[in-house]
């Protein structure tokens, strides 16, 4: 009698335990799709332009409206992620380049990422793939360390 009530006992100890694991795991899947629903986002690709060289450029102001996410180079790509917000309007990218090398060695230059918008109203999150030559930049240096303005990281451009 006392194996028959043991037995019964650890059926029921077990089947609780999993009925609370696999609720746990619904509750958990429900608040990533309501998550989901309720931050719209939206991926949007760019296609390759030049950097562009301004000599009269002279810098943008400290408050931008768009994040870099992340930056890697390669060959000659600036390849980027940023994020904005939007949804309404037109957006374009623009990087630009001063002309000012840092005297260095390596070569030490900033890049500054121009977003130009109109139209714009939208709340929505968008997340862009920029990518850029950088032919334009390139010295007799063989290589340059480029600051991208609003990004904490330093870039190392081997050409």
């Amino acid at each position: 009698m006392k194996r028959k009530n043991l037995k019964f006992f650890l059926i029921v100890s077990i089947l609780a335990i999993l009925s609370g694991c696999c609720s746990k795991k619904e509750t958990v899947s429900e608040k990533k799709s309501s998550t989901s629903d309720e931050k719209k986002s939206m991926t949007q690709s760019f296609e390759k332009k030049p950097v562009v060289v301004n000599k009269e450029f002279n810098g943008i102001s400290d408050s931008v409206d768009y994040k870099i996410l992340n930056a890697s180079i390669v060959g000659n790509e600036l390849k980027m992620k940023v994020a904005y917000t939007g949804g309404t309007g037109t957006h374009d990218f623009d990087l630009v380049f001063n002309g000012m090398y840092m005297k260095s060695l390596p070569l030490k230059i900033t890049l500054y990422l121009v977003h130009k918008k109109e139209n714009e109203a939208g709340k929505m999150e968008i997340e862009s793939d920029l990518v850029f030559d950088l032919s334009p930049i390139q010295r007799n240096s063989q290589e340059i360390i480029i600051n991208l303005f609003s990004f904490n990281e330093k870039i190392n451009y081997t050409y």
